[in-house]
């Protein structure tokens, strides 16, 4: 009888939907100088948490040199320690300390050191921040935002798919009584116990845009991917985007306003898509590719002709 009724309770909880609070994280970016120096930077926000993780780098250095950040941010105050790689030691170390201030939600300023001691007096390096994204005409990290899921059950499921849930839909709340609700997901859009959603600019508009994790557990590689959404201003909600779809695993550069595509094989095999918007469009503007046991990097560039990408050039350097 016991053995029955738990069935039951398992059949019941598989076929009924039921909501949740997702994981939301929010990326934001800073442009500004330690001393004189400028920089970009990049903060992870965790909403509800006062935890806050990021990187920065110095704009001579160039991108690949970032320093990395964790620490806390309460009431307005970052505090913040970094870490950076020390080439002899082969691992990354403590490099500095920040305190921060927000001075309000699109510009923050405070000092740097090389411990906490050497940040909090008079004569520390200033630093001076300011958001690239508009947080004061939106900011939906205040936004509510509820998942409607399923325990996942579909013809054909594996065992390691059978711990993810199935979206039936996805609400977000903007507090001001007009809720947008998102439908017409498929089975096979599964998600964690908690879904996670981010928020970062990725049209480099100034408004954060949305993407939801959708995971693949019976895939070796590429296991993972992304359901984007841009904010449209004029209709006041966000907009699924198919292109940042089929590109699966995006990364947004704020700086310079581009979006790459990382790919690899494992053996040697590997790749860097460049995108750019044009007219509210996303077009491929660059590929760049290495191959297993060869000495040259293979380039191809490409122009947008009638809305269309096309390939203009193609050449190869040595490493």
């Amino acid at each position: 009888m016991q053995k029955l009724l738990f069935t039951c309770v398992i059949f019941l909880f598989a076929k009924f939907s039921f909501a949740q609070e997702p994981k939301v994280t929010s990326i934001i970016n800073f442009t500004g100088t330690i001393g004189t120096y400028p920089v970009e930077m990049q903060f992870r926000l965790i909403q509800k948490k006062d935890s806050i993780d990021g990187e920065y780098y110095y704009v001579k250095s160039g991108r690949d040199s970032k320093i990395y950040l964790n620490g806390t941010f309460k009431n307005g105050n970052l505090l913040l320690q970094e870490r950076s790689y020390d080439s002899k030691k082969k691992k990354f170390l403590s490099s500095g300390y920040f305190k921060i201030t927000a001075i309000n939600k699109t510009t923050i300023s405070g000092s740097w050191g090389k411990n906490k001691m050497e940040a909090s007096i008079p004569n520390a390096l200033k630093v001076k921040l300011v958001c690239r994204e508009n947080l004061n005409a939106l900011n939906p990290f205040k936004f509510k935002y509820s998942i409607t899921k399923k325990k996942a059950n579909y013809e054909d499921m594996s065992k390691a798919a059978s711990s993810y849930y199935s979206i039936t839909s996805f609400t977000i709340d903007n507090n001001r009584n007009n809720p947008q609700k998102i439908i017409g997901f498929k089975e096979l859009d599964l998600v964690d116990e908690k879904a996670d959603v981010e928020l970062e600019d990725m049209n480099f508009d100034g408004y954060l845009d949305l993407k939801l994790m959708i995971n693949y557990p019976d895939m070796s590689k590429g296991d993972y991917s992304y359901i984007y959404y841009i904010y449209d201003l004029k209709q006041a909600k966000f907009v699924r985007n198919f292109v940042l779809d089929d590109i699966g695993v995006a990364f947004f550069d704020a700086p310079t306003k581009t979006v790459f595509k990382y790919d690899a094989d494992g053996s040697g095999n590997e790749g860097t898509k460049t995108y750019k918007w044009q007219n509210g469009r996303l077009y491929l503007i660059k590929e760049q590719r290495v191959y297993q046991d060869d000495i040259f990097v293979h380039y191809k560039e490409y122009k947008v002709f009638n809305g269309k990408s096309v390939e203009v050039k193609s050449y190869k350097k040595k490493e």
